[in-house]
């Protein structure tokens, strides 16, 4: 075969250059993770812990102990990175269990410490998980998407949050549909290892060794399994005094252990599964008035934030109080706040936006309810401002109802 005849093979569509890059990938990322498996068995959990505590407030004790249980998990993970044979002599991935009433921050302040160590946070609501074989979302189909994300990089950390994880016990009136409930599936999940799923027609896998696995919920009415645990072998006489004492709600639930799970409607293998018990306190009236009023991730900061950049924004007393004795009377905690403060100060956002008039704002309670009002006047004379969007693309834009 002449020269001329013969194919020209470019150099950078050669088979084996395919082979080079994917090697050089993988050695890349295998780098990177360990790089950041390293960082992040070197971060002490005491200063990472005093960072968390700058956007968490009222949940000090939580943010202390969750810190110290993570950076084990980390130090395990980076453990198994070095060498994958180590699994069976390490100790077992074991999950942790927050317990949270409604209102704690229990989204935030896990979101908080996730975000602080550069952890992608995935939640999974098990409010509506069956088992596995009935009609509707289950485990498996959650676990699908969380692979995609792990497929991606198979060494790359994640944190799953199962959200509503009391949800899921035993109704004690339903023991004979025990299958509708996923706690079989969790079971398999938490053996650790490589999960291998089955969703439909897709088969995946799941490295459990670079999870962080985290059960949230609320365990509505849980005190009243630590009472009965409390109140074994006590004598009859004097009960009603040692009941008395245990009228507190916050301090059964801080007594909370591995048996008032079960108790609780769990099964005995997946609570000896879950590791750690943690809770957050319901958060009192000093910490709602630091979320509203103390920091740059205050409430008031962040309301600040929207304002042109020299127009300041405050909350006053009289206000935070008024929204303090809202949040506990409706029992909605700290997440009622951004809603209503954006509500009440829209008018004075577009205000200030487009005419500048005043160089501060502050939220007031005026005539039994909250309002904005300016309370420094500027001297600086502004034209109204007009915004200009520009479309970099030719957009053809058909309007509904026109043919």
């Amino acid at each position: 075969m002449s020269d001329s005849t013969k194919e020209e093979v470019s150099l950078k569509d050669h088979p084996a250059l395919d082979d080079f890059r994917q090697a050089t990938n993988e050695v890349m990322a295998d780098m990177y993770a360990e790089k950041s498996l390293s960082r992040l068995v070197n971060t002490s959990p005491y200063e990472l812990a005093k960072e968390v505590k700058k956007k968490v407030k009222g949940q000090d004790k939580f943010v202390e102990s969750f810190t110290c249980d993570l950076y084990l998990s980390a130090c395990r993970m980076f453990r198994y990175h070095l060498d994958k044979t180590q699994e069976k002599i390490l100790p077992k991935n074991a999950g942790r269990l927050v317990i949270a009433p409604t209102g704690s921050g229990k989204s935030f302040s896990l979101n908080a410490i996730f975000d602080a160590l550069d952890i992608p946070a995935i939640t999974i609501d098990c409010a509506n998980l069956t088992g596995s074989g009935w009609r509707g979302p289950n485990l498996t189909s959650e676990l699908l998407k969380v692979a995609k994300h792990q497929k991606e990089d198979p060494n790359k950390r994640l944190a799953i949050i199962f959200d509503e994880f009391d949800k899921v016990a035993f109704d004690k009136h339903r023991l004979s549909d025990r299958g509708f409930f996923p706690q079989n599936d969790f079971l398999v999940l938490m053996d650790g290892g490589i999960y291998r799923g089955v969703d439909q027609d897709t088969s995946f896998t799941l490295d459990t060794n670079y999870i962080f696995f985290v059960f949230v919920g609320a365990f509505s009415g849980i005190e009243q399994s630590v009472e009965k645990r409390l109140m074994q072998g006590l004598p009859s006489v004097g009960f009603a005094a040692a009941a008395s004492k245990l009228e507190d709600s916050s301090s059964l639930r801080s007594q909370v252990c591995a048996e008032d799970i079960i108790d609780y409607g769990f099964k005995p293998e997946l609570v000896g599964r879950l590791g750690a018990i943690h809770r957050l306190e319901s958060l009192d009236k000093d910490a709602l008035k630091e979320i509203l009023t103390c920091g740059n991730f205050s409430v008031a900061a962040k309301m600040e934030n929207l304002f042109p950049r020299d127009v300041k924004f405050s909350i006053s007393e009289q206000a935070a109080d008024y929204l303090v004795d809202y949040s506990l009377d409706s029992g909605l905690g700290a997440r009622v706040f951004d809603p209503i403060v954006t509500k009440t100060a829209a008018k004075a956002l577009a205000e200030a936006t487009f005419h500048y008039s005043a160089a501060a704002y502050e939220l007031v309670v005026s005539e039994g309810d909250l309002d904005v009002v300016p309370t420094e006047e500027t001297d600086t004379e502004y034209e109204t401002c007009e915004l200009e969007y520009t479309i970099p693309f030719d957009l053809e834009l058909t309007l509904w109802g026109e043919e």
